[in-house]
């Protein structure tokens, strides 16, 4: 949040962010219009899911593994994300 605040002080001209989150708290008001998005793809990697042991059970955790499966098996999936 730091880094979003030096933005809208003007003390930051940019910075690199997940496009969702981004989103996420231009939504909320966080940002305003301090924020715009640019071309760039600076990574592509994957995004992690991380569950606590102490309160997620381990079938729920293969429930979700399976539909993060089925749903990357879509081609419409494919074409839109898959790079």
């Amino acid at each position: 949040m730091q880094h979003l605040q030096l933005v809208i002080e003007h003390e930051l001209d940019g910075i690199v962010d997940d496009p969702v989150v981004v989103s996420y708290r231009s939504a909320i008001n966080i940002t305003g219009n301090a924020l715009s998005s640019c071309p760039i793809v600076v990574s592509s990697s994957p995004v992690s899911l991380i569950f606590s042991k102490k309160t997620v059970p381990l079938e729920l955790v293969k429930k979700i593994d399976l539909v993060i499966w089925e749903i990357k098996q879509n081609k419409d999936y494919q074409k839109t994300w898959v790079w």
